[in-house]
């Protein structure tokens, strides 16, 4: 386990999202990549006394709902979703897909119709405007490659600039009320 990841974790539930005892956390993680880190936000945010949900997210599995799925597939996946958004104060999303381009090839109307049904209602009008958020992207291979770099390199990189904000965000930090109050 890379040790920065667990000091990654202890910024984003405890500085970023301001986790308190009896909040509900939904941890959303997109790709195996970010399993580790993941797994570090679940334990402190229980630590914290937090109510914790947790969904992982395959983007081949999402391509084949999309591409085989109908619109009724489409607006009953939000038809679970909304109600457990609805029921969260915060949300951590971890991005870390292995293939960047895995929806490249699902006809746009199919892209729309998931636009409409499920990311419209469910982050758009619920996470983003009632909960307090955080998404980030975790270095993987997919994102060293488009940087031109090794896995070693970018992951440097990466948490030299989490160290960077971080300093930042110490200097000047966002209270939980002011945060709530702003989305």
């Amino acid at each position: 386990m890379d040790p920065r990841n667990a000091q990654l974790a202890e910024m984003l539930v405890s500085y970023s999202m301001a986790v308190k005892p009896g909040d509900n956390v939904l941890v959303e993680t997109i790709g195996e990549d970010t399993l580790e880190l993941s797994r570090e936000v679940v334990t402190v945010a229980l630590k914290r006394g937090a109510n914790v949900q947790t969904e992982f997210r395959d983007e081949a599995m999402l391509r084949r709902l999309l591409l085989h799925g109908s619109r009724e597939q489409i607006a009953a996946l939000a038809q679970f979703a909304l109600p457990r958004m609805e029921a969260m104060q915060c949300y951590i999303g971890i991005r870390g897909a292995s293939n960047t381009r895995e929806l490249s090839d699902v006809p746009p109307e199919k892209l729309s119709l998931f636009t409409e049904l499920f990311q419209d209602p469910v982050h758009l009008k619920v996470r983003v405007p009632k909960t307090r958020w955080v998404v980030l992207r975790y270095p993987n291979y997919a994102m060293a490659q488009q940087a031109g770099l090794s896995l070693d390199g970018f992951a440097d990189f990466y948490y030299r600039s989490v160290r960077i904000w971080s300093g930042l965000s110490v200097r000047t930090p966002i209270s939980a009320s002011r945060s709530r109050e702003s989305r």
